[in-house]
């Protein structure tokens, strides 16, 4: 599943590129056109998972080998890894897949969710079985609040939390930090949205977690969402009124910038466009000076009279 997700657009390039061969030099080239495609099928999956693993360890994330044998899952992005073999004792072998937020199975101030939430840990299990394991812990947030290990669990070579999330078992959680693959993560999620799959399979769920994301300060990534706006907004023009509680793609010009105590700052761009910046995702925006032309994204709502743009990531500066 998950290496469907990363060759589906550059198959779908192909299949374009395959038609226009046939109709512009015939069958005999296009017969070589297919081989070529049959051998990115086979190649690129393995390049692309050894590259993503082998980045990770360039920057720093350390691999930690786990025993099947040794993990007792307590819910779909939740488990156990008895390392010291000392019966689960220790709180760093309480493992918080990052990047996921599969249904809760007790009672939580998030709700209780067992349609969903089994079936998210009854996959979890199943990849466990499958080894060799490894857990890839971030050398920026090893823990989180609690002390459990965070962390990518690799199942032989696939990508576990991806494909969870893209099985429709799990939101793509952004809290801890942005993964470097940022992109894979929200197409994933995207995909499944657009699939109906798990979480996103009937209208009240998709409500349910939609809800819970914009709680977060983002949504799904899809054109069927109608929370998000897929094309980009330009500060010099926009009229930030039409997008009340939708998420956009802004790009402008940074003209200042203003802090509002510890946990607020502003940023303002031309036009008199606001972006709040709070205190928890400050360290998502990049090295921006005065005169930049940035891009963000984030959820627009009215404060005071004032249209602003609540931001979620500070995608780009050019």
């Amino acid at each position: 599943m998950e290496l469907c997700y990363q060759l589906k657009s550059v198959l779908q390039i192909f299949w374009k590129l395959w038609r226009i061969t046939a109709f512009m030099w015939g069958a005999s080239l296009q017969k070589i056109y297919l081989i070529g495609i049959c051998l990115v099928c086979v190649l690129s999956p393995k390049l692309l998972i050894a590259e993503s693993w082998t980045d990770l360890r360039n920057s720093g994330w350390e691999a930690k080998p786990i025993a099947p044998s040794m993990v007792k899952v307590v819910d779909g992005d939740t488990f156990y890894a008895d390392w010291n073999r000392n019966n689960y004792t220790e709180s760093e072998e309480k493992i918080r897949l990052l990047f996921v937020d599969t249904p809760e199975l007790n009672q939580s101030h998030k709700g209780q969710d067992l349609e969903f939430g089994l079936p998210a840990r009854d996959s979890l299990k199943d990849r466990l079985q499958n080894g060799p394991l490894q857990l890839w812990v971030s050398p920026r947030f090893p823990r989180d609040r609690y002390q459990r290990t965070l962390g990518l669990l690799q199942a032989e070579d696939a990508n576990v939390n991806l494909l969870l999330i893209g099985l429709g078992h799990s939101l793509f959680d952004a809290r801890y930090q942005l993964p470097s693959n940022f992109d894979s993560y929200v197409d994933a999620e995207a995909r499944a949205y657009e699939e109906k799959r798990g979480i996103w399979s009937t209208y009240a769920s998709r409500r349910r977690y939609l809800k819970r994301l914009a709680n977060e300060g983002r949504t799904v990534y899809s054109k069927t969402n109608r929370r998000y706006v897929t094309k980009l907004q330009k500060a010099e023009s926009v009229d930030l009124a039409r997008y009340d509680k939708r998420f956009i793609k802004l790009a402008g010009r940074l003209e200042r910038r203003v802090s509002k105590g510890s946990y607020i700052e502003l940023l303002l761009l031309e036009n008199g466009v606001e972006v709040v910046v709070r205190q928890k995702y400050q360290d998502r925006l990049p090295s921006w000076q005065f005169g930049d032309q940035i891009l963000v994204e984030g959820f627009v709502q009215k404060y005071r009279d004032k249209w602003q743009v609540q931001l979620f990531r500070g995608v780009s500066a050019q």
